[in-house]
């Protein structure tokens, strides 16, 4: 009898001596997590898998996941796609309900990408263990299929293989897809550099700037750099950070990063965590031993994440704000990091010091049928009025 592959049964004879050894069918299963407990258990394998997966990033960390849940999630209900083989992590779909926003033309409940929205979540997307991508993908887009509800998946590198087969495929079946370019992350490559090498790849302006303005602070004051390496150093440079944060935006109509009490909560859970891990790089400039400028920066593998920075406007004059970055990529450099990366939103001063950016989408996806049809018709609708409501903000602060 000659056994064949699609059976799925495979056998040898062992040392000639007849005996057969059988190999019975992998088992797959796809199950959907919807409760905390289940997320909370789930920490260790779904390390383990970011671990094994190319784009392993902070981002896509249990932790900034499950605090994020803890403290921004609202009233979104969990939807984690979770892919076995074997009893093995092979596949994870972060995702989340987000309930209907009667505000925003959206009256029905959309799946979207866990730390969605202004906590400022980069390179979004699905982990997926090398080797079985093909499988995985499939298990997930299969699933979704099933949910007939509309994805809305931002802050995706636009390189992202298994993002572009997941909409493939659903296309097959019929649904409709859109990507747009929402933003860009510029990056810095460090990597075989020291600081003076690192300054040479500058525009020579920006390089003549940054000594200059060295050179003034230590001539006037006594300048010190601060790292904070333990939980109380922690408290006091978050502290710091925040106050220093939202006293400079104060004068620029408020901040977007820190406007309410649950994202700075966020924020002081998270950096404590990210301490406890060797995550956190938390710099503090001191003038004559006075705060004036932070850095909130994260260090993952042998990147640094360059998220947010604050400085006192008391002293704008000395640029705070960019000798703080200077002295953060000089000890990114030190510290033997290939990579110091700004994140989204390509402000023209992040390309003073970097020469490459990574490219972001957001990923919509409709169901085949008439409700399909209607997800979109709305969706092109909410777009048409952000773009009318930033074109008459933007109109009215060019005004003289």
């Amino acid at each position: 009898m000659m056994l064949t592959l699609s059976a799925q049964l495979l056998e040898r004879d062992r040392f000639g001596s007849g005996i057969f050894t059988h190999i019975q069918p992998a088992t797959l299963t796809t199950h959907i997590i919807s409760d905390v407990a289940s997320f909370r258990e789930l920490r260790n394998d779904w390390n383990a898998l970011l671990q094994a997966c190319p784009n392993d990033r902070i981002f896509l960390s249990w932790e900034w996941f499950y605090t994020w849940w803890l403290h921004l999630s609202e009233n979104r209900k969990l939807h984690i796609i979770v892919v076995r083989l074997d009893g093995v992590l092979i596949a994870l779909a972060p995702l989340a309900l987000r309930p209907a926003r009667m505000s925003r033309l959206m009256p029905w409940q959309v799946l979207e990408f866990l730390a969605s929205g202004n906590v400022g979540s980069d390179y979004l997307s699905f982990l997926i263990r090398p080797g079985h991508e093909q499988t995985a993908v499939h298990e997930i887009a299969a699933c979704l299929a099933k949910s007939i509800r509309m994805l809305e998946l931002v802050r995706i590198e636009k390189s992202s293989a298994g993002m572009a087969e997941l909409s493939r495929l659903l296309q097959v079946t019929g649904w409709k897809s859109l990507g747009l370019t929402t933003n860009y992350c510029p990056y810095s490559i460090l990597s075989g550099h020291t600081w003076d090498s690192y300054l040479l790849s500058l525009h020579t302006r920006h390089r003549k700037n940054i000594d200059k303005m060295l050179r003034r602070l230590h001539r006037d004051f006594d300048v010190s750099l601060h790292v904070a390496a333990t939980e109380a150093e922690r408290e006091w440079a978050m502290d710091v950070f925040v106050r220093l944060h939202l006293r400079r935006w104060s004068m620029n109509g408020g901040s977007t990063a820190l406007n309410s009490k649950k994202l700075i909560d966020f924020h002081l859970a998270f950096s404590k965590t990210s301490l406890e891990r060797g995550w956190l790089k938390l710099y503090t400039l001191l003038l004559n031993g006075t705060p004036v400028a932070s850095l909130y920066v994260f260090k993952y593998g042998n990147v640094y994440y360059h998220y947010q920075s604050a400085f006192d406007p008391d002293y704008a004059r000395y640029s705070p704000g960019t000798a703080i970055l200077a002295l953060g990529i000089k000890n990114a450099i030190e510290d033997g990091a290939v990579e110091f990366d700004f994140l989204h939103d390509n402000e023209p001063y992040k390309y003073l010091w970097a020469r490459q950016d990574r490219e972001l989408i957001r990923l919509e996806l409709y169901p085949a049928g008439k409700m399909g049809s209607v997800y979109q018709h709305s969706a092109t609708i909410q777009r048409r009025i952000k773009r009318l409501v930033h074109k008459c903000t933007t109109n009215q602060e060019t005004k003289p």
